[in-house]
């Protein structure tokens, strides 16, 4: 088990035990000890009443988190990781305000009197494209932005 050395990261090194053809060979117990350590941490976090950010856009994992993540109450990602998620709030918040405006002007029927049947049939793939990637961050957003800003 091991990384490519040309792909070492230089703070890691303490992790790697040796190089065996071409490879970094990685210390498990020093591994299992960072684990221990980070799941501690989430414990404490979790136990203080915060949110944490569960993410897997793995097809193997996607399921597992969003169990995960409804059963304990915390936000989850498992469709695409959107470039700015967590750093930028102005373009992420107005894409969901967007979707927001959307969905509202759909539920009214705004959008069923101003526009033809195929525009509408679009304005509603729009929606849930955006739904798919924006969802969960919709509802979990305002609570997130203290952590996150």
């Amino acid at each position: 088990m091991g990384t490519k050395p040309a792909v070492g990261i230089p703070k890691w090194r303490h992790i790697f035990i040796a190089s065996a053809e071409g490879n970094h060979i990685i210390d498990l117990t020093k591994t299992v000890e960072a684990l221990n350590e980070a799941l501690d941490f989430l414990s404490q976090t979790a136990a203080s009443g915060k949110q944490v950010l569960l993410v897997s856009t793995k097809r193997q994992a996607k399921d597992k988190i969003k169990e995960v993540a409804l059963a304990t109450g915390m936000p989850y990602v498992n469709e695409r990781w959107l470039g700015g998620m967590l750093t930028n709030q102005a373009t992420i918040g107005g894409r969901i305000k967007h979707l927001k405006d959307l969905e509202t002007k759909m539920v009214t029927g705004e959008l069923a009197a101003k526009y033809s049947k195929l525009e509408v049939q679009r304005f509603q793939e729009e929606i849930d494209a955006m739904n798919i990637l924006y969802a969960v961050l919709k509802i979990w957003l305002p609570n997130l932005a203290p952590c996150l800003w």
